[in-house]
């Protein structure tokens, strides 16, 4: 049997604000589901879905997952700017590297305070 990610779920507490930034954060499509959630989704359909399932909880600790996004051109820098605007929060900016590789990225919260990643392509 073979298995492949089919979405990602996000618990949240306004699933509409979610699907909004994260649609615009991806380029992807949305869909409202009323009291049942929301969804982000790529317009041709080949991307992992992203889904919203309102809970009345508050989040209280760090994410045990997140979602890392990459530039495809590099300018990583200009991509955390432009997410700024749409909402999300800049935490910090690290960089690593092993013998193979370097990479440099940026701690980001989206509107509700989930931690995401923003990196450009590594150097190699």
């Amino acid at each position: 049997m073979s298995l492949s990610i089919h979405q990602v779920a996000f618990d949240c507490k306004d699933a509409r604000l979610q699907s909004d930034f994260w649609s615009q954060v991806l380029g992807y499509a949305k869909e409202d589901w009323g009291e049942y959630g929301a969804m982000a989704y790529s317009p041709d359909n080949t991307g992992v879905r992203v889904i919203f399932m309102p809970v009345p909880e508050q989040k209280s600790v760090k994410n045990r997952v997140h979602l890392d996004v990459r530039t495809a051109d590099g300018a990583r820098e200009a991509e955390v700017a432009r997410l700024v605007k749409l909402g999300a929060k800049e935490i910090e900016t690290k960089s690593a590297s092993t013998d193979l590789w370097s990479a440099t990225w940026t701690v980001m919260h989206d509107p509700e305070g989930n931690e995401f990643c923003v990196s450009g392509e590594p150097l190699t």
